[in-house]
């Protein structure tokens, strides 16, 4: 199977796939302990590519989501040994948003770049204000709150300004923004 030529649907699932492998020792309790995280992985990596492909697309480029077969075979074999240990994920690296545009200035790959971690910003956001603002049981507080940890610490990620992620190109683009937004999602992933 060449996975380089997978739909996009498909490669959203392995990509989710390869990092929820880290859950699946969770056995005693499935939904907590695979089913929730699962359903976290996936509000934390699809609507971040998305917003990278529509913006693009937005900008008159062509635009998928791919999954990366190096990435992924890392990600899951990696992830699967630490969910041994942890029983959380530790990389996040199965695939990308491929774009391609006739005319690509700065400005569309600073709004390109800048749309995924964002994305995890507002979800995170909207994550802590739920928990301070409905009658929640344990549970619910308990994703909600994996829910807007999860989507901070890839908004950060991202956010590094190293190589291929998206704060190099952002750090290049704004450093004002950059700045705000990787100090923004530090904040909400390792101090909040």
């Amino acid at each position: 199977m060449n996975l380089h030529h997978l739909n996009e649907p498909l490669s959203f699932l392995l990509a989710i796939l390869s990092v929820a492998i880290a859950y699946f020792y969770n056995f005693p309790d499935p939904l907590a302990g695979i089913l929730l995280p699962t359903l976290a992985i996936t509000i934390a990596i699809v609507p971040h590519e998305l917003a990278h492909r529509q913006v693009a697309r937005g900008k008159g480029c062509w635009s998928r989501f791919v999954l990366y077969p190096p990435g992924f075979f890392v990600t899951f074999i990696v992830n699967a040994l630490f969910g041994v240990l942890t029983r959380s994920p530790l990389l996040f690296i199965s695939g990308y948003t491929f774009i391609s545009c006739y005319r690509y200035t700065s400005d569309h790959e600073g709004h390109i770049s800048l749309a995924g971690p964002l994305t995890n910003i507002i979800i995170s956001l909207a994550s802590l204000a739920l928990l301070y603002s409905l009658p929640l049981d344990s549970l619910e507080i308990s994703f909600l709150a994996y829910l807007m940890r999860l989507n901070a610490f890839v908004a950060f990620f991202n956010l590094l300004p190293l190589g291929p992620l998206d704060g190099s190109k952002i750090f290049r683009w704004n450093i004002a923004i950059w700045a705000i937004l990787f100090a923004l999602s530090a904040y909400l992933a390792f101090v909040l």
